[in-house]
């Protein structure tokens, strides 16, 4: 797992810290963004969803089996970085799916890029 996070963090991969009301219109590959979990539910496919809320704008965050990170819990502020996607499928919503990195914060500390 080490490993992995190494291997991220030094293959040149770079993450913007995109505002959650701004990140479907995101038109770069990778973003990281900050904010409240709501929801976090392991679904059928092993994928877990999580749902940020800042009262602006939700986004899904998506751990896969492949990456294992631990699941955050609801109330919990965190900070993610992943590839962008909007889900088209589901309503169009925005998400990071597969999250490729994910810590829990006190507060976000938003810079507008």
């Amino acid at each position: 797992m080490l490993t992995l996070l190494l291997l991220l963090a030094l293959d040149g991969r770079t993450y913007a810290r995109v505002p959650l009301e701004k990140l479907k219109d995101w038109t770069r590959p990778r973003a990281e963004v900050c904010g409240p979990v709501v929801y976090v539910r392991k679904q059928q496919d092993r994928d877990i969803h999580v749902t940020l809320d800042n009262g602006k704008a939700k986004i899904v965050l998506e751990i896969i089996p492949s990456l294992p990170l631990p699941a955050p819990h609801k109330g919990q502020i965190v900070v993610a970085r992943g590839i962008v996607r909007i889900d088209r499928g589901h309503g169009g919503w925005a998400e990071l799916h597969p999250v490729e990195a994910l810590r829990v914060v006190a507060r976000c500390h938003q810079s507008v890029p």
